[in-house]
């Protein structure tokens, strides 16, 4: 159904501008009347950014921030996330205890010290796996900011800020193990890329 923009001249009663919509690589008429061209995929590409997400919109990934690194038998899922195919048991696994470290570190009492592990998992199996290698150094990146934050309490203004992002990390952490459950890739919001 095409869209309806108002033109500068229609605010004075005159008739709306009726707008085709186009694919890439069309040209549209803008909110003054002037002619704008949409560019294609291979304008997009030879300008040097990525090409477009599969199916146009925006994947979930991408508004959190950073790109994953998704390995040749990544699949883009119906809803638009990044999910990777052939993936072993005991890594999923192991990525859903990694995304919940802090609620097992809390309950076993070994919180300072669980992050050694979630490291070690990282080291030993990133050549094995693009979505262990991607997710555990998304992983190290939020223990990064997380510390980076803590120390940023000493302020005033840095307790409130710690606070908000905590509450919102141990969102993150269950929805991050979920997506690793999935074998999916997830980025945490609001986190520092340390490790790219």
């Amino acid at each position: 159904m095409p869209r309806r923009a108002r033109s500068a001249d229609a605010i004075g009663g005159e008739k709306p501008t009726t707008l085709k919509s186009g694919g890439p690589g069309s040209q549209q008429p803008d909110m003054t009347g002037a002619t704008i061209s949409m560019p294609n995929e291979s304008e997009h590409a030879s300008a040097g950014y990525p090409p477009p997400p599969h199916g146009g919109g925006s994947h979930r990934f991408g508004r959190a921030g950073g790109n994953p690194r998704p390995g040749p038998d990544a699949v883009p899922t119906p809803d638009g996330r990044l999910r990777s195919e052939g993936e072993q048991d005991l890594d999923r696994s192991l990525l859903v205890a990694s995304h919940l470290w802090p609620f097992i570190g809390a309950l076993t009492a070994t919180l300072p010290i669980i992050w050694i592990g979630v490291l070690v998992f990282w080291a030993v199996r990133k050549d094995r796996s693009p979505l262990v290698d991607d997710q555990g150094r998304e992983i190290i990146n939020t223990l990064l900011t997380f510390c980076v934050l803590a120390l940023s309490m000493i302020t005033i203004i840095g307790i409130p800020i710690f606070l908000i992002w905590f509450v919102a990390w141990l969102v993150a952490c269950v929805r991050g193990a979920i997506a690793a459950g999935r074998s999916e890739y997830f980025r945490y919001p609001m986190t520092i890329r340390f490790i790219s």
